[in-house]
């Protein structure tokens, strides 16, 4: 690196460290983040992310959370089931874009959550999980704790002034992960 590089590079660190925060200062906010991520209730086990979940507090950024649903889990295959008291997903490519899938909801051993009714979509004779249904039940329990989050915003579940973003995930249990060619 030459010499006026460096500079530029000390230049833009130096730039950086006023609008965003020292390394000290983003790894306190992080830890901030962490330490109340763990303190929430394991049973409905948040992740913070986002700008601030990162430790960059930056003018207009927004609050982004991410709950991880308890009674569901995602396999890759019905052969990779480990936990049958969750309502279980398998991923079906079959007819999808490559990076994406379908959540087929299988009923084994006859369990399946009341709610999980409530969500469901048919195509091919097989059962999925709508996530626009899935979206829809989750804003409707939530307005009731948080009237302010009321609006379905891609993924999320956030408020009108969009400074809040939270979206619903379900673990996903691969045994393997490969690149395809």
């Amino acid at each position: 690196m030459s010499k006026t590089d460096k500079i530029k590079s000390l230049e833009f660190y130096t730039y950086l460290c006023q609008k965003v925060g020292s390394e000290e200062i983003v790894r306190s906010r992080r830890l901030i983040y962490t330490i109340g991520d763990i303190a929430m209730d394991n049973n409905f086990p948040r992740i913070s992310s986002g700008s601030k979940g990162e430790g960059l507090n930056f003018k207009g950024s927004d609050t982004d959370l991410m709950f991880i649903e308890p009674n569901y889990r995602v396999y890759e295959s019905v052969s990779d089931v480990t936990n049958r008291r969750k309502v279980i997903l398998t991923m079906d490519t079959e007819e999808t874009p490559p990076c994406f899938t379908y959540l087929r909801i299988l009923n084994s051993n006859g369990f399946l959550h009341g709610f999980t009714e409530q969500m469901r979509q048919q195509k091919n004779g097989k059962v999925f999980l709508s996530s626009e249904l899935f979206k829809t039940y989750r804003l409707g329990q939530l307005v009731l704790a948080l009237p302010m989050l009321k609006n379905i915003h891609g993924p999320c579940i956030s408020d009108d002034l969009e400074q809040h973003d939270i979206a619903y995930c379900i673990k996903c249990d691969i045994t393997s992960a490969t690149m395809g060619q």
